[in-house]
């Protein structure tokens, strides 16, 4: 029995080693797959919609950019057209008259060289009203009237009141008049400027998540705080339910832990409300789920950094602003261009030629010089409103500049100051440890009372938290630090 017993109590040790080992390990492997704070921060940059709508802003600028290159590709058009008129267009009464003269003199003139050519038999004179037909002479001869009659044609119109037309156009930019070349300026400075907006928006993302990250792990840390303070109260209630059993101290200072501990666990109700609401924000950042980021459990540690003595003006929001600047100088620029010549090459060509008038041709090439000389004085008024856009923004830029120095002086001091007070909270959490541990030695002799004792559990906790809260102080002093100089990008996150 006693070797059956033996081998069962090894039995039950092997497997409680080998649960253990599979606890652990799982909550490793767990471990290892969670996102750190570098990987959430990337995750609420690639989910951000703010973000999203930056890289459209980007894109059409990009197009804005692409809209004024295309300017110099030529444009093509297919055109048809219906028109009646009121009348054919003719040649006026006296123009036909002697038209249809002319042409009654040629046919004599023709016909009189044909005669002549004819066998002597044939010939007629023409003090005769007869003529012989040239085409056929064994045919019977006709008056010459009615031959001048017979080959007479009508004078036709200029144009016939009918009119059917297609035609193909194609007209392209040579010159612009130097309007292109600057809107093309303008629109990389435009875009430029959308870019350095994107960057500001992603370094309040940046710093959104990182906040809420050392929030949750202020709460995390708190909590642990408050369990090594429950520890040390369980401890001290021990003693005094020993205590009071043997008469040795009054109900009251068991009642007096009781109450401490009873606050211990509504703090800890509040620190878990507070982590829920935390975990749905990240979430919402991220998209990294709440359930998993329960799991989370961040350290709070000083967040050194190298960037000292910045310049506010590397911000990316003041270099959106200057791109912003020039990017309206040349759109006044122009629009100043409308009064230089343009210079187009023109050409057409008609489908339908049956309906031409005796004046259009058929095709065409050429050049034309377009001069605009007065448009009703709106390119003046066009770029004087850019010119009042490009003051508007210069006096925000000098607004923001010396609001943004302000603020990096500001967050400069705070940088300094609560990177010296993480270190004095430091020393009194060791010095409260220290006072804790030479009391509870003084408690256990009867040195001193429970009161003094359970004081200074308090002043041990209300160090740690000091020291907690000192730490987030710090990194979001060092935050603030990096994103008043523009330098709070993923690889300064720590």
């Amino acid at each position: 029995m006693k070797v059956f017993s033996y081998f069962l109590k090894k039995w039950l040790m092997g497997v409680l080693l080998l649960c253990s080992f599979n606890c652990l390990r799982a909550q490793d492997s767990t471990a290892k797959s969670l996102p750190s704070l570098v990987e959430l921060a990337q995750r609420a940059i690639n989910k951000s919609e703010q973000l999203a709508i930056d890289s459209l802003v980007v894109r059409k600028a990009q197009l804005d950019k692409q809209k004024a290159w295309e300017a110099y590709l030529p444009k093509v058009t297919a055109e048809a057209t219906y028109t009646r008129l009121n009348d054919d267009i003719v040649f006026p009464q006296n123009l036909q008259n002697l038209l249809l003269g002319t042409q009654r003199l040629l046919i004599k003139e023709g016909a009189a060289m044909q005669t002549a050519a004819l066998p002597d038999a044939y010939k007629v004179s023409f003090s005769t009203p007869y003529i012989v037909n040239t085409t056929n002479p064994n045919a019977p001869s006709n008056t010459l009237m009615s031959a001048v009659q017979q080959n007479l044609q009508e004078i036709p119109p200029i144009q016939e009141k009918n009119i059917l037309k297609a035609n193909i156009q194609g007209q392209m930019l040579l010159f612009s008049g130097l309007k292109v070349p600057y809107l093309i300026k303008a629109a990389n400075h435009q875009e430029k400027a959308s870019r350095w907006m994107s960057e500001s928006d992603k370094m309040k993302t940046i710093n959104e998540v990182v906040n809420t990250y050392d929030k949750l792990a202020v709460l995390d840390q708190t909590a642990i705080a408050i369990r090594q303070t429950r520890a040390l109260l369980n401890e001290q209630q021990h003693y005094i339910e020993k205590a009071f059993k043997n008469g040795l101290t009054i109900d009251l200072n068991r009642q007096k832990i009781q109450l401490a501990i009873e606050q211990l666990s509504v703090r800890e109700y509040e620190i878990e409300s507070n982590k829920k609401l935390l975990f749905i924000r990240l979430e919402e950042l991220t998209g990294f789920l709440a359930d998993s980021a329960a799991l989370l459990h961040p350290e709070l540690q000083i967040w050194q950094t190298d960037v000292l003595q910045g310049d506010a003006q590397n911000r990316p929001d003041i270099k959106a602003i200057d791109e912003a600047i020039l990017a309206t100088g040349y759109k006044q620029k122009s629009e100043w261009a409308e009064y230089i010549p343009k210079v187009v090459a023109v050409g057409k060509k008609e489908l339908i030629t049956s309906d031409l008038s005796m004046l259009d041709p058929e095709w065409y090439v050429g050049v034309a010089v377009r001069w605009t000389i007065f448009d009703g004085l709106a390119a003046k008024t066009s770029a004087q409103q850019a010119k009042i856009d490009k003051l508007i923004l210069e006096r925000k830029r000098d607004d923001a500049v010396q609001l943004a120095q302000l603020n990096l002086k500001k967050t400069e001091y705070d940088f300094q100051k609560y990177l010296l007070n993480v270190s004095s909270t430091k020393k009194q959490v060791e010095i409260a440890q220290s006072i804790l541990s030479l009391s509870k030695k003084q408690f256990e002799q009867g040195l001193i009372t429970p009161s003094e004792y359970m004081a200074a559990i308090v002043d041990l906790e209300k160090a740690r938290l000091e020291y907690i809260q000192a730490l987030a102080a710090q990194r979001a002093a060092t935050a603030s630090y990096l994103f008043a100089s523009g330098n709070l990008t993923l690889d300064k996150i720590k």
